[in-house]
């Protein structure tokens, strides 16, 4: 058989749990949820004193379409532009301005696909820490700096909201949303993982939401909420695996969106040292640090497992061997060597 014939028959395989061609149930699950984030966000954001700028659906659509298959991911993009432009026009926008916002969010959601495409072209982009920091770079922190330019621009002049107050909020909420989403959405959708998760387990997902809770009680009784949010997350990257530990630090981003619609009352007492976006900016990096810790965590996980694997080839080999011994006469002859096979 032609091996260079076989190789060009074979299937190509998934990289999502998802058949190749499955392209309709990407389109559906985009959509709905990037519709129901932008929507809840939306909501969450326009509140009277609120302060929740977190947008977790560029996250979530840049995790999904940067692991889908090549030829179908423009028409993804496509599809995230429908729902973010729905969601504007449901709240009332003005049909202008909810394509300039679309046109923005689909900036950021193009520019990070691409990188994170390019990040993940050697294997799992959270499972190292070269990699990881790869993806902070160019995914979450570059990224969303096209989006929040724009965005801040056209909300300049159809509202007339100074740029220098809403590019920073616009940027600062698209970095959190990415790193508390994109690894988490990445990880649920991998086909293959390298490292086994408890996720799904009552258990698990008990001292999920306990931690959870735990740091919400403490942003709101700490003198400084990134610290509450910063120990919180390397309490589940101590006590959870990789996958676990990234769906905490989406349930702590929540628990502080949700924190957020009253800051002034629900967040620590020296909380108001921040305004607006100079609170997101200590958030940020707590947030950066517990998924940090969580890769590194996933790295520490990852070199045992091969280690292990490889001690134990090594150990069934030398079990299945063949061992001869060669008996030698005085007068230097050899007799016939007696063999045997270890099992």
């Amino acid at each position: 058989m032609d091996p260079v014939a076989e190789t060009q028959t074979a299937p190509v395989q998934s990289r999502d749990v998802f058949p190749v061609d499955a392209l309709l149930i990407r389109v559906m699950l985009v959509f709905l949820g990037t519709l129901m984030l932008a929507l809840s966000a939306i909501y969450l954001l326009r509140q009277p004193g609120s302060e929740a700028f977190i947008w977790y659906a560029n996250g979530l659509c840049i995790a999904m379409i940067a692991i889908a298959p090549q030829k179908q991911r423009l028409a993804l993009v496509g599809t995230a532009f429908v729902a973010i432009l729905l969601a504007n026009l449901i709240f009332g926008d003005d049909p202008v301005q909810s394509v300039h916002l679309s046109l923005a969010n689909v900036m950021t959601i193009a520019c990070g696909v691409y990188s994170l495409v390019y990040i993940s072209r050697d294997g799992d982009p959270f499972l190292q820490l070269r990699p990881f920091v790869a993806f902070v770079a160019l995914t979450a922190f570059a990224s969303p700096i096209v989006g929040a330019v724009f965005g801040g621009l056209a909300l300049q002049y159809a509202v007339n909201v100074p740029f220098s107050a809403v590019a920073p909020a616009w940027y600062l909420g698209d970095v959190i949303g990415i790193i508390s989403t994109t690894p988490l959405v990445y990880g649920l959708l991998q086909s293959q993982r390298d490292i086994p998760s408890s996720v799904y387990k009552p258990v698990t997902v008990a001292l999920m939401i306990a931690i959870a809770s735990f740091s919400g009680w403490m942003m709101i009784h700490a003198a400084h909420p990134y610290i509450a949010i910063a120990i919180a997350l390397t309490m589940a990257s101590a006590v959870l695996d990789r996958l676990s530990a990234f769906a905490t630090a989406f349930l702590v981003c929540v628990t502080l969106d949700l924190l957020l619609l009253n800051p002034a009352e629900n967040l620590g007492a020296s909380s108001e040292i921040f305004e607006h976006a100079g609170r997101l900016l200590p958030i940020a990096g707590a947030m950066l640090l517990g998924a940090l810790l969580a890769v590194k965590s996933a790295q520490l996980t990852y070199l045992k497992k091969q280690s292990d694997e490889r001690s134990s080839l090594f150990a069934n080999a030398m079990q299945s061997s063949v061992i001869g011994t060669v008996v030698v006469q005085p007068d230097a002859l050899c007799t016939t060597p007696i063999m045997h096979l270890s099992t």
